[in-house]
Protein backbone atom coordinates (compact mmCIF):
# COMPACT_ATOMS: atom_id res chain seq x y z
CA UNK A 1 0.00 0.00 0.00
CA UNK A 2 1.20 3.63 -0.82
CA UNK A 3 1.93 5.46 1.77
CA UNK A 4 1.14 9.25 1.95
CA UNK A 5 4.30 11.66 3.05
CA UNK A 6 1.55 14.40 4.28
CA UNK A 7 -0.15 14.18 7.37
CA UNK A 8 -3.35 15.65 7.83
CA UNK A 9 -3.60 18.41 10.81
CA UNK A 10 -7.07 18.84 11.69
CA UNK A 11 -8.38 21.98 13.46
CA UNK A 12 -10.14 22.45 16.43
CA UNK A 13 -13.47 22.36 15.82
CA UNK A 14 -15.66 25.10 17.12
CA UNK A 15 -18.46 23.76 17.64
CA UNK A 16 -18.22 20.09 18.60
CA UNK A 17 -21.78 19.88 19.94
CA UNK A 18 -23.16 21.29 16.48
CA UNK A 19 -20.67 18.72 14.33
CA UNK A 20 -21.89 15.56 16.96
CA UNK A 21 -25.34 16.63 16.24
CA UNK A 22 -25.04 16.64 12.30
CA UNK A 23 -22.37 13.83 12.70
CA UNK A 24 -25.38 11.79 14.09
CA UNK A 25 -28.02 12.66 11.94
CA UNK A 26 -26.37 12.09 8.98
CA UNK A 27 -24.33 9.19 9.93
CA UNK A 28 -21.14 10.91 8.60
CA UNK A 29 -17.55 11.19 10.76
CA UNK A 30 -16.97 14.17 13.00
CA UNK A 31 -14.47 14.95 10.58
CA UNK A 32 -16.69 15.10 7.82
CA UNK A 33 -19.05 16.92 10.06
CA UNK A 34 -17.14 19.65 10.96
CA UNK A 35 -15.49 20.12 7.49
CA UNK A 36 -19.66 20.76 6.71
CA UNK A 37 -19.82 23.46 9.36
CA UNK A 38 -16.45 25.10 8.20
CA UNK A 39 -18.18 25.48 4.37
CA UNK A 40 -21.48 27.23 5.72
CA UNK A 41 -23.78 23.64 5.82
CA UNK A 42 -25.35 24.48 9.46
CA UNK A 43 -28.14 22.00 9.25
CA UNK A 44 -29.00 18.65 8.58
CA UNK A 45 -31.02 19.91 5.45
CA UNK A 46 -28.40 21.99 3.78
CA UNK A 47 -25.48 19.26 4.45
CA UNK A 48 -27.76 16.70 3.21
CA UNK A 49 -28.32 19.01 -0.12
CA UNK A 50 -24.82 19.37 -0.44
CA UNK A 51 -23.68 15.37 -0.36
CA UNK A 52 -26.47 13.54 -1.73
CA UNK A 53 -27.73 15.91 -4.48
CA UNK A 54 -30.63 14.87 -6.01
CA UNK A 55 -30.35 17.49 -8.93
CA UNK A 56 -28.81 15.53 -11.29
CA UNK A 57 -26.24 18.00 -11.70
CA UNK A 58 -23.63 15.87 -12.66
CA UNK A 59 -22.52 14.43 -16.20
CA UNK A 60 -22.97 10.63 -16.77
CA UNK A 61 -19.68 8.95 -16.13
CA UNK A 62 -20.50 6.55 -18.85
CA UNK A 63 -19.72 9.44 -21.84
CA UNK A 64 -15.87 8.49 -20.73
CA UNK A 65 -14.09 6.78 -23.22
CA UNK A 66 -13.86 2.93 -21.82
CA UNK A 67 -15.71 3.65 -18.87
CA UNK A 68 -17.69 0.36 -19.31
CA UNK A 69 -14.85 -1.51 -19.58
CA UNK A 70 -13.56 -0.04 -16.59
CA UNK A 71 -16.52 -0.61 -14.78
CA UNK A 72 -16.65 -4.06 -15.72
CA UNK A 73 -13.11 -5.12 -14.40
CA UNK A 74 -13.97 -3.34 -11.24
CA UNK A 75 -17.08 -5.79 -10.54
CA UNK A 76 -14.98 -8.66 -11.78
CA UNK A 77 -12.43 -8.06 -9.11
CA UNK A 78 -14.87 -7.64 -6.39
CA UNK A 79 -16.41 -10.58 -7.27
CA UNK A 80 -12.90 -12.44 -7.22
CA UNK A 81 -11.72 -10.94 -4.18
CA UNK A 82 -8.96 -9.43 -5.91
CA UNK A 83 -7.34 -6.01 -4.45
CA UNK A 84 -7.96 -2.78 -5.94
CA UNK A 85 -5.26 -0.19 -6.53
CA UNK A 86 -6.42 3.30 -7.50
CA UNK A 87 -4.41 6.07 -9.08
CA UNK A 88 -5.01 9.56 -8.94
CA UNK A 89 -3.98 12.74 -8.74
CA UNK A 90 -4.12 16.15 -6.78
CA UNK A 91 -5.63 17.83 -9.11
CA UNK A 92 -9.80 18.12 -8.43
CA UNK A 93 -10.39 20.14 -11.46
CA UNK A 94 -14.22 21.42 -10.90
CA UNK A 95 -15.73 21.81 -7.79
CA UNK A 96 -18.50 22.94 -6.31
CA UNK A 97 -19.74 25.61 -3.69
Amino acid sequence: MLRSKKRWIQEEIPNKEKASVLAEELKISPIVASLLLKRGYHTTQEAKAFLYDDNNEFHDPFLLLGMDIAVERIRKAIANKESILIFGDYDAGATRS
